[in-house]
C-alpha cells in the first residue's frame, strides 16, 4: 500500500528502508537530503562516497550499504547535480527494487521526487511509477511529500 505522508525530514521516518536520491557523478556538491544522511548515517554516506569516487554508481544500480538501521538505499536519479533528475533512472531503480521484492520485506520511505522545482520532473509521474512497481507489496511504502 502506498501512503502519502509529510515529514519535515526523510530521516524522521520510521520505515525500515530510506530511499535517498543521489546523482551518480557528483563529487563535490550534494543535494538535499544527502547532507542529512551524512550527519545521521556517516558510515552509509562514506560507503556511497567511495562508490561515487570509483565511478561505480550508475542508472538502475541501487546502493544498499550493509549494517545500517534503518537501511539506507541510494537511488541514482541522474548523473550530475546540475543536470535534471531523469524519470527513466528512477524507473530503472524501482524495477530493481521490485525484482528484489524489497516492498515485501521492508517498509520503505520514498521521497516525493519532483516536489522541488530543481528536480525538473513531475511528482505525479514519480508517484505513478512508485505505485506501479511497489504498490502491490506486503509492506507499506511511504511516499513522502517533503524531504
Amino acid at each position: 500500500m502506498i501512503i502519502l505522508d509529510d515529514y519535515t525530514s526523510l530521516t524522521l521516518s520510521e520505515c525500515d528502508v530510506l530511499v535517498i536520491p543521489v546523482q551518480a557523478g557528483s563529487k563535490g556538491f550534494t543535494r538535499h537530503p544527502l547532507p542529512d544522511v551524512k550527519r545521521e548515517f556517516p558510515s552509509a554516506y562514506a560507503y556511497f562516497r567511495r562508490l561515487t569516487d570509483s565511478r561505480r554508481i550508475a542508472r538502475g544500480k541501487l546502493v544498499l550499504p550493509r549494517n545500517e538501521t534503518p537501511k539506507i538505499l541510494f537511488l541514482p536519479t541522474g548523473y550530475h547535480y546540475a543536470s535534471p533528475q531523469y524519470l527513466d533512472w528512477i524507473e530503472a531503480g524501482l524495477i530493481v527494487m521490485r525484482e528484489r521484492r524489497l516492498h515485501d520485506r521492508y517498509t520503505i520511505a520514498f521521497p516525493a521526487l519532483g516536489i522541488y522545482e530543481e528536480d525538473h520532473i513531475d511528482v505525479k509521474e514519480v508517484f505513478k511509477l512508485v505505485k506501479k512497481y511497489l504498490g502491490d507489496g506486503e509492506k507499506d511504502v511511504d511516499f513522502l511529500t517533503s524531504y
